[in-house]
């Protein structure tokens, strides 16, 4: 299994959003509105480039993961309507399964 050091970089990115929403999801409006705002933006990205990208693209490297968009969406949208109800414990949990998903993808499909 060939991995660049990018896609490290990707997951220590999501695990300190899922620590900052964890952690900052209750302090005020404004920031549980801007974070839930970061959510949802993630998550219609992945969703627009699921549906209008392909395997054949690349992002410094080639694409491997153009199929699981759909659930990084999903689950990114879900966070942000979890994080927008008040419930920032369950959004930062979506996005740590959003990590796992991604971890155990890439060990299945070994690439």
């Amino acid at each position: 299994m060939k991995i660049h050091p990018i896609w490290f970089v990707c997951i220590i990115t999501r695990a300190c959003l899922a620590y900052v929403v964890y952690r900052f999801g209750y302090v005020n409006k404004q920031i549980r509105y801007g974070l839930t705002m970061l959510l949802m933006g993630m998550g219609v990205g992945f969703l627009f480039k699921g549906y209008y990208g392909s395997n054949n693209e690349t992002q410094i490297a080639p694409v491997f993961w153009h199929d699981t968009r759909y659930i990084h969406g999903l689950l990114y949208i879900l966070a942000s309507f979890f994080l927008m109800n008040g419930n920032p414990i369950n959004s930062s949990t979506l996005i740590i399964t959003d990590i796992a998903f991604s971890i155990i993808y890439r060990v299945m499909t070994d690439q």
